[in-house]
Formats: C-alpha cells, structure tokens, sequence
C-alpha cells in the first residue's frame, strides 16, 4: 500500500516526517532554521498537489481505468498481436472516452501553461 501512496502523493509525506524529524534533532539554530525553511517547502508543495498540481483522485482513477484497458487491449492483443476482435464502443461510450482522454490531457496542458 506504502507504494501506492507514493506513486500519488510523491512519497511527500516521508519527506515531511523526515523533515519534522531533522527539525526536532536540530543542534544549533542553523540547522532548525533550515529545518523549518524545508518543511516550509514541503508543505507548500503538498497544498499544490492536492490542488490540484498532480494529485489524481480515485474518481478519477475510476472513470479513466475501463478506458484505459479497453484501449491496451484493443491495441496490444488485438493490434500488434493479432490475436482477437474487440467490438468498438458504442457511441455513448466513445463520447465517454474521449471526454475522458480530453478532460486529462487538457488540464494538464492548462496548468503547464498557467505555471509559466
């Protein structure tokens, strides 16, 4: 499980505890001041992704996921493979799907954007 909240979190809240550990064992005023200096980064950068910087919610994750699938094997198995026939989506569906694509790729394109 630890792996999968690093994969959508960044592995930032490690970076945090180890942060608050650093500044708890700091020795001099320096090092707590560079200690805070780094959880203050830290927790700016967390806020951001869960903004939506690079945070992929779970509804998300579900909306993309039958999409995702149904195009790797359309592509894989069927395609490069050659080993079976998918039946196209229906037109709803395809609707669906390329909402779906659309909505991913243009939010991040947008935030790209917005940050320069």
């Amino acid at each position: 499980m630890k792996w999968l909240l690093d994969f959508f979190g960044g592995g930032i809240a490690a970076e945090i505890r180890g942060a608050f550990q650093d500044r708890l064992n700091a020795q001099n005023d320096a090092a707590r001041i560079a200690a805070d200096e780094r959880l203050a980064f830290l927790q700016a950068r967390l806020a951001s992704q869960q903004m939506g910087g690079r945070w992929i919610t779970l509804i998300q994750i579900g909306f993309a996921l039958p999409f995702v699938l149904y195009n790797a094997k359309l592509i894989i198995w069927d395609k490069m493979l050659g080993m079976g026939i998918t039946d196209p989506l229906s037109p709803p569906l395809y609707d669906l799907q390329t909402t779906i694509i659309g909505f991913f790729f243009v939010t991040s394109t947008v935030r790209a954007v917005i940050r320069r």
